[in-house]
């Protein structure tokens, strides 16, 4: 049984995404029997270099941001970054603090996760993925 001192932790990858383009939504489920999470990474792996930037949002439907979220100015191709290099984006955790997520509490089946630009005329391919913990 996960619980927090021994959590089932996933990493969710998204494979490649144009953040140059149109915005994109996915979901994360819920696993079977886990009343809590923790945001423990969002990272984006360069493919192409980000000229404007991008975003990568974890909350619900009604608020894409609410429990964390990675913005991206700009990146050189082949470069990443994820909440471990915070000299070059900003990580926002949300409700709950350091990404903790009490799904009971919140009342979710799902975390919804949104890929997108963020103003202008921007390049840039990324993949990108989001590691979380479940208990």
């Amino acid at each position: 049984m996960s619980n927090y001192d021994n959590p089932l932790t996933i990493t969710y990858s998204f494979g490649l995404f144009d953040f140059g383009g149109a915005g994109d939504v996915t979901a994360i489920p819920v696993p079977y029997g886990k009343s809590r999470c923790k945001i423990e990474e969002i990272y984006v792996l360069a493919a192409e270099v980000f000229t404007t930037g991008g975003k990568v949002e974890v909350g619900t439907a009604a608020d894409p941001n609410r429990y964390a979220e990675l913005l991206i100015s700009t990146l050189a191709d082949t470069n990443g970054l994820g909440i471990t290099n915070p000299t070059t984006q900003t990580f926002d955790v949300g409700h709950g603090g350091k990404g903790v997520v009490d799904i009971t509490t919140e009342a979710i089946t799902q975390l919804e996760v949104v890929l997108t630009i963020t103003g202008g005329t921007p390049t840039g391919q990324g993949f990108a993925g989001i590691v979380v913990s479940w208990w």
